[in-house]
């Protein structure tokens, strides 16, 4: 259920791009899988997308694809899900709809060293993360 504190209050813009969406399990493929979704709208701290795929964990990374453009990769969280109709002639043909918080911008080589952490938490049964963190005791 979306709050007034999940709302952006930033200016939004109607602006539609396709979206690849990246979520813990796709990214321990090789190469790493994404679903298909586009922006409906966007602003400074969040947005709207569309899917016809549901995108079940609520931490997700995304990739807008831009003509021209380097790709951009948001790190961000699922705070609405829903459902709309495809279009006002096929209204109850549906489609599933999120709102998205930004968390953080992420670069190429932050993507990729992200990717090859949750391949290897797959493929070794471990947290390489917290592994490291493990202090020997005696």
């Amino acid at each position: 259920m979306t709050t007034n504190d999940d709302r952006r209050r930033n200016f939004r813009a109607d602006l539609r791009t396709v979206v690849n969406v990246y979520t813990p399990e796709s990214l321990s493929t090789t190469p790493p899988t994404f679903l298909r979704a586009w922006s409906e709208d966007i602003s400074a701290t969040g947005a709207r997308l569309i899917s016809e795929s549901d995108i079940e964990p609520d931490k997700v990374w995304l990739k807008f694809l831009a003509q021209g453009k380097d790709d951009c990769v948001i790190e961000a969280e699922i705070v609405r899900r829903g459902m709309v109709p495809r279009s006002h002639f096929r209204p109850k043909d549906k489609l599933h709809d999120f709102g998205v918080r930004f968390l953080r911008l992420l670069n190429e080589t932050e993507f990729l060293e992200l990717s090859l952490d949750q391949m290897e938490r797959v493929t070794t049964g471990h947290d390489p993360v917290v592994d490291s963190k493990k202090v020997p005791v005696g």
